[in-house]
């Protein structure tokens, strides 16, 4: 059954690379209105008049006195905040304001971007050990994933951190990504081996810390999909892959 059209009030910095998805994923739910991080007090206020829904991308909003007082109008039925950190939601539950909080698993473009330098030289290090099981969703599939929680009620006060099925290694990441540019050579090196690659140059390769945070295993809410395919997110044309 098609979503009754909504009026959205999104609050975000336009540099984000998570506002571009979140316009478009919400556009499908109704009309989007839009205001930065600099709008002050009364003007929040004003926009929020009329709104259905508050969806605000950035933890500073989580403590902002404003944004809670705009909740509360007569009208507003859900804010909805993503995050990346975790806010103190003590203001928020004690305004009673219907909220839900979202803090996505790691970006899978974040990711990839770290890893082109070592997929432009087709050859990825890895030092024995850091192959890590990663959490990972891309920014598509956010936008997708805030705009279905936004109409969903069981997601109504609650912290969500929505990742894609699958935890995939990070060798796998870099290979499914090569398959689609040039062929990539994964190899382990022990120790010794990784300190000599370093004097060379060859250092290996060394994930940011925040791609690799610990998502719990996603609830059993419902969430219609599809996931994002990797292979949508690399835009090279097709090569052969090969192992090492």
């Amino acid at each position: 059954m098609q979503a009754p059209s909504m009026s959205i009030l999104l609050l975000s910095d336009p540099a984000d690379p998570l506002h571009a998805p979140l316009c478009a994923a919400l556009a499908a739910r109704g009309s989007v209105r839009h205001v930065g991080a600099d709008v002050s007090d009364e003007e929040l206020g004003r926009q929020a008049l009329g709104c259905t829904a508050i969806v605000a991308l950035g933890d500073g909003w989580a403590t902002r006195g404003a944004l809670l007082g705009a909740a509360g109008l007569p009208g507003v039925r859900r804010l909805l905040l993503v995050v990346r950190g975790v806010p103190d939601l003590t203001a928020l539950r004690r305004k009673g304001v219907p909220y839900t909080v979202i803090r996505p698993a790691p970006l899978t473009e974040d990711l990839l971007a770290a890893l082109r330098p070592a997929l432009d030289r087709g050859r990825l290090h890895l030092a024995r050990g850091s192959d890590p099981q990663l959490a990972l969703l891309s920014r598509q599939d956010l936008g997708a994933y805030v705009a279905w929680a936004l109409t969903e009620p069981h997601c109504c006060g609650r912290f969500l951190e929505p990742a894609a099925p699958g935890r995939p290694r990070l060798s796998e990441v870099a290979m499914r990504a090569a398959a689609a540019g040039r062929p990539l050579k994964v190899s382990e090196v022990p120790g010794w081996a990784a300190r000599a690659l370093s004097v060379l140059s060859w250092r290996p390769f060394q994930i940011p810390a925040e791609l690799v945070r610990q998502v719990p295993e996603p609830e059993e809410l419902d969430f219609p999909g599809p996931w994002q395919d990797l292979a949508d997110l690399v835009s090279a044309p097709s090569a052969a892959v090969g192992a090492g």
